[in-house]
């Protein structure tokens, strides 16, 4: 091996080490942002939590009004896109009447669409760390969802 090829391999190790470290800090960035969500952390706030904007907020419950009391503050443009997305989840989701494994699922799927919403604003370093969680979400989503047919 050639004094070249060993400062090349060098070089490849440090990249690659150095590029996990960024996939891993992403992931944990995600993890905490959804953890925030999840424990009502950004309720109270007075910025929107999809796009980091001020101004006027209004309370978005991530099941739904009627499937859940977890909300998190967004702007009115944001909050219009998710309450559009919801059309497209389970029917169910505008009955009165739920199930705690329905009120679940309908928490899953709302965290799902929060999740895919946020990549469209953070940094292109972080999108793909939001959107692998959002897709293991939505695997949980569709296995708790099935519990409720």
């Amino acid at each position: 091996m050639s004094a070249a090829s060993s400062d090349l391999t060098a070089i490849l190790a440090r990249a690659s080490e150095k590029s996990r470290e960024a996939l891993l800090q992403a992931e944990d960035e995600a993890q905490a942002w959804l953890e925030g969500v999840r424990s009502g952390a950004w309720s109270a706030d007075k910025e929107c939590v999809i796009c980091g904007r001020g101004g006027k907020m209004e309370d978005n419950h991530i099941a739904g009004w009627r499937h859940g009391d977890l909300t998190v503050p967004m702007c009115p443009p944001d909050h219009r896109e998710f309450t559009e997305g919801q059309d497209l989840w389970d029917p169910r989701w505008q009955d009165r009447q739920g199930t705690p494994e329905l009120n679940e699922s309908l928490l899953l799927r709302g965290l799902v669409d929060l999740l895919r919403l946020k990549a469209r604003h953070v940094p292109d370093a972080l999108v793909g760390a939001y959107l692998a969680l959002a897709s293991s979400l939505r695997e949980q989503y569709v296995r708790v969802g099935r519990r409720t047919i």
